[in-house]
C-alpha cells in the first residue's frame, strides 16, 4: 500500500482569533438573554401558588443550571479557538525557523 500523503493545513491564526471573539460576544449575548428571561420568571413567581408555583420554581432552577452549562461550553469553545491560534502561530514560527535559508536569500 502506498504511503499516505499528509493533508495540507490551511488555517489562519487570525481567523481563529476572530472566531474566538465572535464566540465571546455570542456568550455574552446568550447570558444576557437568559438572565432577562430568568428575571422575568422570578418576577412572575410570587403570582403563582401551589403545585404550579413549585413547578415553575423547579423549571427556573433547571433553566439556571442549563444556562450555566451552556455558557461555560461557549466560553470553553472560545478559549480552545484562542489557544489553537496561539499554538498554530508558535508551531509555524518554530518550523519556519528550522528551515535552512536558500542560498542568496
Amino acid at each position: 500500500m502506498p504511503a499516505s500523503t499528509p493533508e495540507l493545513m490551511d488555517v489562519c491564526p487570525d481567523l481563529l482569533i476572530a472566531a474566538a471573539v465572535h464566540a465571546d460576544l455570542s456568550a455574552e449575548e446568550f447570558s444576557a438573554n437568559h438572565e432577562r428571561a430568568d428575571m422575568a420568571v422570578d418576577s412572575a413567581l410570587p403570582g403563582w401558588v401551589g403545585r404550579s408555583a413549585a413547578a415553575l420554581a423547579a423549571r427556573s432552577g433547571n433553566w439556571a443550571t442549563a444556562t450555566a452549562t451552556l455558557s461555560a461550553a461557549i466560553c470553553a469553545h472560545s478559549e480552545a479557538l484562542r489557544v489553537s491560534a496561539l499554538q498554530l502561530a508558535e508551531m509555524d514560527h518554530r518550523n519556519g525557523a528550522a528551515l535552512t535559508p536558500l542560498p542568496g536569500g
